[in-house]
């Protein structure tokens, strides 16, 4: 019952990664949201150029791609995940 093999395989492991992902895809959409709305400041725009935010935006988006796929839990394996009774941010 309580082996590594046997934990990996319960849908209570199972809902802690599905849990991680979906804070995962909120913490890089709200990352990508924040970016969008600083590009669209006129007055950052020194700071946009500086910074060079477009790249940064792209990255967040990317990664945000990356946490939604389906097989994002599957990466996760052997990781803690999240607890999905857990304290969260934005109500994810």
């Amino acid at each position: 019952l309580f082996t590594r093999e046997a934990l990996l395989a319960s849908d209570w492991y199972r809902e802690r990664l599905e849990t991680k992902q979906r804070r995962d895809m909120a913490l890089w959409r709200r990352h990508a949201d924040y970016l969008e709305g600083f590009l669209r400041r006129p007055s950052h725009q020194d700071i946009v150029a500086r910074m060079d935010i477009p790249a940064r935006l792209a990255q967040a988006r990317a990664r945000l791609d990356a946490v939604s796929r389906p097989d994002y839990p599957d990466s996760l394996v052997g990781t803690l995940g999240a607890d999905p009774m857990g304290p969260t941010r934005g109500g994810v």
